[in-house]
């Protein structure tokens, strides 16, 4: 049966809702999942350590799902709640404010046993949808009280409006609006030392979409590494963007330009700051 839609009354009073990114919810029937087997790609962040995941996106009845750990949560522009009438309710977050984001942590070892046993949620509110688990076919799920959803069609794209694509070579490839960078590790440079961890900042919204990723090989820094998307016109401006900065985003929008810093020759790595026209793709040195 298709998922029923309420309308929810503002102001109700006697429901308190309390936020939490780990949430628990009523244990009514136990299923057993298997491990995923099949590529996840979201928001370019590949997921290739399910053996070894402590949530491991899992498989039910055919259906790829993810766990919502904190992470994943702030990866996918969630937002996480609970009350005591609803299970779980999940909304959409502001794509506009970068979220840091990590790898959840690995196991030292892969799992022998492939077999989860899972529960199943009664009820739970997604983007102002209910899910009942007594009319869906595949149902909100928990383990270790980490909520599982399954990415349907329905649930990924119907109600909370994300791109998805399957490939048998390459899985599953999710893309949300969000702002999000990855917490690899601080890069700088101290006298002569040159300090570079691989890391990514990825923004999606109104149409427009930024990659910037640190790439280091034994060469050194990786050029053209700046990919900018919009209006259905994709390019990367020649030189080294973003390299050497803080655990922080490597680029912010302010309006139809990207501010980030770069240089341009590969021996010459002090960067300095710029701005990157979306439109057109110029870039304009911004000397201090």
């Amino acid at each position: 049966m298709p998922i029923k839609c309420v309308c929810f009354l503002l102001g109700v009073v006697g429901i308190c809702i309390m936020h939490s990114q780990t949430v628990y919810g009523h244990e009514c029937q136990t299923v057993n999942v298997s491990i995923s087997e099949i590529g996840i790609t979201m928001n370019t962040i590949d997921f290739n350590d399910n053996l070894k995941a402590l949530y491991p996106f899992a498989e039910y009845r055919g259906i790829t799902y993810m766990p919502l750990t904190y992470y994943n949560i702030k990866l996918s522009n969630l937002s996480v709640e609970w009350s005591q009438k609803e299970d779980i309710i999940v909304t959409i977050d502001d794509a506009a404010v970068p979220k840091a984001y990590m790898h959840d942590e690995l196991e030292t070892v892969e799992r022998e046993c492939s077999v989860l046993e899972m529960s199943m949620v009664q009820t739970a509110v997604i983007n102002n949808c209910v899910v009942d688990s007594d009319s869906e076919l595949y149902p909100i799920l928990k383990y270790n009280n980490i909520f599982y959803v399954p990415l349907t069609w329905r649930i990924c794209v119907d109600l909370l409006g994300w791109k998805y694509e399957y490939t048998k070579d390459d899985g599953i490839s999710l893309w949300m609006d969000n702002y999000v960078y990855t917490l690899n590790g601080e890069s700088y440079i101290e006298g002569d030392t040159y300090v570079s961890k691989d890391n990514v900042t990825y923004y999606k919204k109104d149409g427009i979409i930024v990659v910037l990723e640190t790439l280091t090989s034994k060469m050194g820094p990786t050029a053209g590494n700046l990919v900018v998307c919009a209006s259905e016109n994709e390019f990367r401006p020649p030189g080294y963007y973003g390299y050497y900065r803080k655990n922080e985003p490597q680029f912010r929008i302010d309006g139809k330009y990207i501010e980030t810093t770069y240089y341009v020759h590969p021996n010459e790595r002090i960067p300095i700051p710029c701005r990157v026209n979306i439109e057109t793709g110029e870039v304009i040195a911004l000397y201090p």
